[in-house]
């Protein structure tokens, strides 16, 4: 299997992040060692550790490119997408006003959102985009951050309320 080491790599940073379940990992790191021992038989292993950790918060198993991100921050970035997704998917579907009045963005095409799920999306993909160009230390055209640094942990975010309005904006 090409790439065993790298995705093995990923996988690895992955399962030793804080808060994993011990059980799954045990039987992932089996499966890793298995792997390796088994040159002929890792496609069908790969595959098997993909089922189960696909949709996990900050696996690296996932559509498109990697991100290129620690697990750590994957993990904190697909934490906090969640979080804003439900918070905002609630507060669409409890509230006739806000239906009403939000409107997306006119660089999405303005007008309304279909329904909460959209709503939902649109603002939990804006803090994900926030995020890792944070932790990128995006800068702006003068060279200046255009954010706040951030260390890719959920303590640094939380520890500077401001970010918690640029979240919900």
């Amino acid at each position: 299997m090409e790439n065993w080491n790298e995705k093995i790599r990923e996988v690895s940073e992955f399962i030793n992040t804080e808060g994993f379940d011990t059980g799954l990992r045990g039987v992932i790191e089996y499966q890793i060692t298995y792997g390796q021992g088994s040159v002929s038989n890792r496609a069908k292993v790969y595959g098997s550790i993909k089922e189960m950790i696909r949709g996990l918060a900050g696996s690296p198993v996932r559509r498109g490119r990697s991100s290129g991100f620690p697990a750590e921050v994957n993990v904190v970035i697909d934490t906090v997408y969640e979080e804003v997704y439900k918070a905002h998917y609630n507060l669409w579907e409890s509230s006739k006003i806000l239906r009403a009045v939000c409107l997306k963005h006119g660089k999405s095409g303005g007008g309304r959102y279909l329904n909460g799920k959209e709503y939902a999306k649109g603002k939990a993909e804006k803090a994900r985009l926030l995020l890792r160009d944070m932790y990128s230390k995006k800068l702006n055209k003068a060279g200046e951050l255009m954010y706040r640094e951030w260390d890719g942990s959920m303590e640094n975010l939380l520890g500077e309320q401001e970010i918690l309005l640029e979240l919900v904006d």
